[in-house]
């Protein structure tokens, strides 16, 4: 069971970094979805050389206007009361950590949210009882001020900041937007993002229709369909190669691969490797999917490193699974 001092987004960005930094990743394709959104976007802004391009899916960056001219983006957390202007689900997700009730969590699952969850009769946290009340950390952080996520490393005055999770985005680093629900949707976004592949040629969003937030277990060839086209539409054969060292010995590999990312349980992850797929393609990147189980708050960190063996072969693979508790 993790030390509760591991349980703030700043502790997690720091050790998805490590994992990152240890596996000596570069030009990272990152997809982050649900709270990795939160935590990604926060790596993004703090180490943006690691990434070469971003897939965001369903929660956007920008998901506050508030203020006079309602030209703020981030709120500072105050506690109690702010708890209580939250949606009744993120309200049982937090009571169900502070109190560590795994019957909460479980109601929240079954009947504030219908059941529509996916692996709603999973354990996550250790030794409980369902899915476990100390899965609902995350939300917590939302509202903690003991630090308040908005102090904790960032020392951007709060009027300058662009996003609701961070103070700001590079300008270079081209971003997928994937959504299906419309609950957390902020036009600003959509336009930041018009704005921002004006510049770079690249940046763009697209709906994923018949789906809902855990679109990529609902519609999983579709999602994965889409990341594949946008990246062999916009890959560039210079800017897109990467090599990885070898056995320490200096020499070097290409890496080209697409990984399909199918979460058919969250805690289940299997990533594939097709060569039809690659066919038309030149794909040379290392790819980094962070995925965060929304409401059942099950971080894992998918790592692939894909040799490339010949034109005409399936790919060789190593998986690197890191599954963070709870």
């Amino acid at each position: 069971m993790a030390d509760k001092s591991k349980l703030f987004w700043s502790a997690q960005r720091d050790d998805f970094y490590a994992i990152i930094r240890d596996l000596e990743l570069k030009n990272i394709t990152f997809v982050i979805f649900d709270f990795a959104v939160i935590i990604g976007s926060q790596m993004i802004y703090f180490y943006p050389d690691l990434f070469k391009q971003v897939i965001v899916m369903d929660i956007p960056m920008i998901t506050h206007n508030i203020g006079v001219n309602e030209t703020i983006r981030v709120e500072v957390p105050y506690g109690d009361e702010m708890i209580k202007t939250l949606p009744e689900y993120q309200q049982n997700n937090i009571h169900s950590f502070l109190t560590n009730d795994d019957e909460l969590m479980m109601y929240n699952i079954n009947t504030t949210l219908g059941g529509t969850s996916p692996c709603a009769d999973c354990r996550i946290a250790p030794n409980a009882s369902g899915l476990g009340g100390r899965t609902g950390w995350p939300y917590y952080n939302m509202v903690r001020t003991d630090p308040a996520w908005t102090s904790d490393g960032f020392n951007v005055s709060l009027e300058e900041w662009e996003f609701s999770n961070i103070p700001s985005y590079p300008d270079d680093l081209p971003l997928l937007y994937l959504y299906a629900s419309e609950f957390f949707q902020n036009p600003l976004f959509f336009e930041w993002i018009d704005k921002h592949g004006d510049n770079d040629g690249r940046s763009s969003y697209t709906r994923i229709d018949d789906s809902d937030h855990w679109m990529v277990i609902r519609q999983p060839t579709v999602v994965n369909n889409k990341i594949t086209e946008w990246m062999i539409s916009t890959a560039d054969a210079t800017t897109a190669s990467s090599t990885i060292e070898n056995g320490g010995e200096g020499s070097s590999s290409s890496v080209s691969a697409t990984i399909d990312i199918d979460i058919s349980r969250t805690h289940n992850i299997n990533s594939n490797i097709n060569s039809s797929d690659m066919e038309s393609s030149r794909l040379t990147t290392a790819h980094i999917a962070v995925v965060v189980g929304g409401i059942l708050m099950l971080a894992v960190v998918v790592v692939a490193v894909v040799v490339k063996q010949n034109h005409d072969e399936r790919y060789s693979y190593e998986k690197i699974i890191n599954e963070v508790n709870v």
